[in-house]
């Protein structure tokens, strides 16, 4: 299963150029024509190495889906090995291609992949098809597939440095520091939908506090919002100090976080809408996390290098910017934390990677108040306010592969485990599913588990 058989085919672009001559300058949408060209000889083999005998491919079947498109369902014909067939009138952007594999009437593999479809080039592409398991405006795309190597998962054709999500859009955000990119997947369908294009990758990225922008910071100390729907980058101003973190506090302001003048680290309250940076602190702490709790408008950060770590808290006034305290807790080491931390049941906890978890209250003397251990270590941890879960991804131990771990918000107990490929990147949750990304063999891939699966 873990052997992967690469095969390439070809899918070609008909009348590419006459149709972008004919369409520009009068705004009606562009469209054309794929001709799928795929070798299937090397599918046939690698089934053959599983199963012990080698079928005959008689069938195989193509969809692509598009947002706020119809769903189009396309058999290609299947001869001297290849299959071949063009579907037609496909408008420009992502597409989700789906290809399913027949033997007689039984689907012996089934593959999937979101295509960029760009006017007047061949894209490579990627599908990996998993065996079934019984009971451009428009361009051109040239298809790699063999076996997927982590059945049931996404290949993401892509890093996953960061991932974000926006619970007002439903949407997650794969940011790919290399390619400068961040690739938009829908929530619900877990498809690739868009990318959005930066000039320079930032030190920091977070999501504004209404979900439809990004502040990216960067080593200069200039502060850039990109759109969300628009992927314009537009100069905010400077924080005159290298951004290495961001936390959201308003739509219109953030918490950025660099280097001190000699060590531990600087704190600014920067105003997106005019530039203005609104109020700034040095600590003594050296800051690997941070996390703002709307709830007690106090930010919660995880710091080294002192007692040997520690969880830091900054009360803010979100309505001026103003820093009103910015202080340790009182354990100094006496517990362990690590990075990530997370705000778990609404706000009144924070949680760090070790389980340990601390109140979370406006009050300083009982701010950050031991309050137990959620019985898990983590990776990433996605908490579900809603319908009262966590979702936790674990690393592998001696024995034991990397763990989903969905545990009950009200007593911590466990209510369900899935085993894990590869090593766990994040957790996200979404309206319907709970999404996992993993690093298998330097490459990602992601998976969205229904919650109905899961039985939340």
């Amino acid at each position: 299963m873990n052997k992967r058989v690469p095969m390439r085919g070809s899918v070609v672009f008909l009348s590419v150029l006459a149709v972008a001559a004919l369409v520009s300058g009068c705004n009606l949408p562009k469209h054309g024509s794929i001709l799928f060209d795929i070798d299937l000889e090397p599918l046939e083999a690698a089934y053959g190495a599983l199963k012990g005998d080698i079928p005959a491919i008689t069938g195989a079947t193509v969809t692509l889906f598009q947002d706020e498109a119809d769903t189009i369902v396309q058999d290609l014909a299947v001869s001297g090995g290849h299959a071949t067939g063009t579907v037609n009138d496909l408008a420009e952007g992502y597409w989700h291609v789906k290809v399913d594999v027949y033997s007689g009437a039984a689907k012996i593999f089934t593959g999937e992949q979101d295509v960029n479809v760009i006017a007047g080039l061949v894209v490579n592409a990627t599908i990996l098809f998993d065996p079934v398991v019984e009971n451009p405006e428009t361009g051109s795309i040239a298809f790699e597939v063999g076996l997927n190597p982590v059945p049931g998962y996404r290949f993401l054709d892509q890093a996953a440095n960061t991932v974000l999500y926006s619970a007002v859009r439903d949407e997650i955000y794969f940011y790919d520091a290399e390619q400068c990119l961040i690739a938009v997947h829908n929530g619900e369908t877990f498809n690739r939908v868009r990318d959005i294009e930066m000039p320079q990758a930032p030190r920091a990225l977070c999501l504004a506090a209404d979900g439809n922008t990004f502040v990216l910071g960067y080593t200069t100390g200039q502060v850039y919002s990109l759109g969300v729907d628009t992927g314009e980058f537009t100069l905010l101003g400077d924080a005159l100090m290298d951004v290495r973190m961001l936390a959201a506090i308003t739509p219109d302001c953030v918490l950025a976080v660099g280097p001190g003048s000699s060590s531990g680290s600087a704190l600014k309250t920067f105003n997106t809408a005019t530039g203005q940076i609104l109020a700034s602190q040095s600590v003594f702490y050296s800051f690997q996390d941070i996390v703002y709790n709307t709830g007690t408008n106090t930010a919660y950060a995880f710091t080294t290098g002192v007692s040997p770590a520690d969880l830091y808290r900054i009360k803010l006034d979100p309505a001026t910017g103003a820093i009103l305290e910015a202080k340790d807790s009182r354990y100094h080491g006496d517990y362990n934390f690590g990075a990530p931390v997370r705000l778990i049941r609404g706000g009144q906890r924070v949680a760090t990677s070790s389980g340990n978890m601390f109140s979370c209250t406006a009050l300083t003397d009982t701010d950050i108040t031991y309050a137990g251990n959620i019985g898990q270590t983590y990776a990433d941890l996605a908490a579900d306010d809603a319908l009262g879960y966590l979702s936790l991804v674990t690393l592998a131990a001696t024995g034991a592969p990397a763990k989903l771990i969905i545990v009950r918000q009200d007593n911590f107990f466990v209510v369900a485990t899935v085993d894990l490929p590869g090593k766990p990147k994040s957790v996200i949750n979404t309206a319907a599913n709970v999404v996992v990304t993993v690093e298998f063999n330097g490459q990602y891939y992601a998976k969205a588990f229904s919650k109905a699966f899961l039985g939340l």
